[in-house]
């Protein structure tokens, strides 16, 4: 894109078969600048030789930066694909939320070091570019709520692969471990991302998108606490979506969960169905010892709004979880509307109940 270069040409043309031509190119670049296929970030501050025979391409120890992190990478023809360049990269925190306009500066902090490639293809061949990187992301923190809490220290193996499928548009597919997978579609037309929709996928590999507009989660997760994820707040970060509330681009959950923390208890083996109501979350419960909905208000600062519980069968304490829920600050209490037909605690069947609990 820009930059400075000096450029050596050989050029051979045999008079009598001219088709076994050779053309042999190397340019020493200084400063650089590389954009390719509305990658999010160019690559600056690019340094060496690449050399240039025929349709292939070729560089060993080349220098840049990415997401202003330092980078090298080897570049050598790959096939019938084209030409590909392997790197890797030391990155920060920061530099991959400023990067990738990921809405999480509080809650992923650390560095880690990332390998990857750019495949690029040959000319006329229909192919498109794309890209991978991959991580154990050791030395990179995520505070997020389970299943997506991880010390520094801890290793979790992660790999990104990015495709562009068409002009202005980006095609995001990732995994963690075994324990999720994503994929996400951006439009990056009139040199503005914007999010377009996303899946997660808990339990398996194989992502399946759920074909609306937003983000959906769903599959099978060991542990969630629905508590935790509400208070989690992305306010003034929603760069992702495209400057749109969390409320706006959060479309709800269809999942199966072994753990389930709600409104201060534990829940094992329930499906969970999420969705949103007027300005709240409709969350709907199944499982042996919780049968209903729990829907709660997206604004609990002013505590106008109650959160409404309403179950077929509720069960507290579960006896086999040594009390089955959380410390609860009495204080930290929201209010509450709840309406249960067949209620037990501490062991006890006390039929039906309908209380309403509001702080003083």
């Amino acid at each position: 894109e820009q930059g400075a270069a000096t450029l050596e040409a050989n050029l051979q043309l045999p008079l009598k078969d001219l088709a076994s031509r050779s053309v042999t190119v190397d340019v020493d670049i200084s400063d650089g600048v590389l954009q390719y296929a509305d990658v999010f970030d160019r690559l600056t501050d690019l340094e060496g030789r690449l050399s240039v025979k025929d349709s292939d391409v070729f560089a060993e120890g080349l220098t840049g930066k990415v997401l202003d992190q330092p980078v090298r990478f080897d570049v050598a023809p790959y096939g019938d694909l084209g030409v590909r360049a392997n790197l890797r990269i030391e990155t920060t925190s920061d530099a991959l939320i400023e990067g990738l306009n990921l809405p999480l500066k509080r809650y992923v902090s650390g560095r880690t070091v990332a390998t990857g490639f750019l495949q690029f293809p040959r000319p006329g061949s229909g192919n498109r570019f794309w890209m991978r990187y991959e991580s154990n992301l050791e030395g990179l923190a995520l505070t997020l709520p389970p299943p997506l809490s991880k010390p520094a220290d801890l290793a979790a193996p992660f790999a990104v692969e990015a495709r562009f499928p068409e002009d202005g548009r980006q095609d995001w597919y990732m995994q963690l471990g075994d324990r999720m997978s994503a994929r996400m579609s951006a439009s990056t037309a009139n040199d503005r991302f914007r999010f377009l929709n996303a899946t997660v996928q808990g339990g398996s590999l194989d992502v399946q998108p759920h074909g609306g507009a937003g983000l959906m989660v769903q599959g099978h997760f060991d542990e969630v606490s629905v508590d935790e994820w509400l208070a989690v707040d992305f306010s003034d970060e929603s760069t992702a979506a495209g400057g749109a509330p969390f409320e706006d681009f959060f479309t709800g959950v269809d999942a199966h969960v072994d753990d389930l923390a709600i409104v201060g208890q534990h829940v094992t083996g329930a499906t969970v169905q999420m969705t949103k109501a007027e300005q709240a979350w409709q969350i709907v419960v199944d499982s042996e010892a919780v049968d209903g909905t729990v829907t709660v208000p997206w604004d609990l600062s002013g505590r106008d709004r109650p959160i409404v519980i309403e179950m077929a069968r509720l069960t507290l304490f579960d006896e086999e979880r040594d009390g089955g829920g959380d410390p609860v600050d009495p204080n930290t209490v929201p209010p509450l509307e709840v309406r249960v037909d067949e209620f037990q605690a501490f062991g006890l069947n006390l039929g039906s109940v309908e209380a309403d609990v509001k702080p003083l």
